[in-house]
């Protein structure tokens, strides 16, 4: 009889172990990777949803304090199937850097399915985001210059938010260094340059542009066909190069 009541009490135990519940899939899941984007710009959002639809999420976006941006609170409701691409949904969200912030934390906080029709929602949802706004930057690629030669030195300013700037290189142009703002350039030829000032800050680029006028060096030959004894008058023939005016 002993006997009996220790097996019974055993098979409890192991039965129980047998019906531990496997965690549930999340309804929702932010698939949003941490990304940058230039200010003011678009950003997308993606949310797998998981069973039928339709389906509903609660998207909140916080700031570098965890404190509620303009327009945080974002609702999304009626999707179905049709609306997903793989399971995937897509949302488009623009930010202006000024009013929210240089940092934008993003995540689901409770999604819906049919398996909890409204007004019902679940928390199970996963996935964050950081989305970091990047600032445009304003280069000044400097004035146009006009130059007597083959040579002059640029000044450009950069903006001082970021330190990833470049020359465009036009042909016919040799730079000392295509990053320094204050390259010194060398034409092979006479002409009219025109050179961009290229500055890029995370996922922001912008540029300003400047005009180079290279005159070349002025040069003059002088001859003449006459002759004359002791005294007379000689044509003399003069032939300048380069942009005038000339002083001979």
């Amino acid at each position: 009889m002993w006997q009996r009541i220790i097996i019974i009490t055993v098979f409890c135990l192991l039965s129980g172990t047998l019906t531990l519940k496997a965690q549930e899939t999340p309804v929702a899941e932010l698939i949003t990777t941490d990304k940058s984007v230039c200010e003011s710009g678009s950003i997308e959002i993606k949310i797998r949803f998981y069973g039928t639809g339709p389906f509903n999420a609660e998207i909140l976006y916080t700031d570098e304090s965890n404190e509620l941006i303009e327009r945080g609170w974002i609702s999304i409701s009626g999707i179905y199937e049709q609306d997903l691409v793989d399971g995937v949904y897509t949302l488009s969200r623009s930010f202006n850097r000024i009013s929210h912030s240089n940092k934008v934390n993003t995540r689901i906080v409770a999604a819906r399915n049919s398996n909890y029709p409204s007004p019902a929602f679940s928390t199970n949802v996963s996935g964050t985001a950081v989305l970091t706004l990047d600032e445009t930057p304003v280069p000044n690629a400097g004035s146009d210059q006009t130059t007597c030669g083959f040579s002059t030195t640029l000044a450009a300013i950069p903006s001082p938010i970021s330190n990833a700037y470049s020359w465009s290189v036009p042909a016919g142009l040799n730079f000392s260094d295509q990053n320094d703002p204050n390259a010194i350039i060398t034409a092979a030829i006479t002409g009219s340059f025109n050179l961009q000032f290229i500055q890029t800050n995370g996922a922001c680029e912008n540029h300003d542009d400047v005009t180079i006028n290279f005159n070349g060096s002025p040069s003059g030959t002088i001859s003449t066909t006459s002759e004359i004894c002791r005294e007379g008058m000689a044509e003399i023939h003069i032939a300048l190069e380069g942009f005038g005016p000339w002083n001979v």
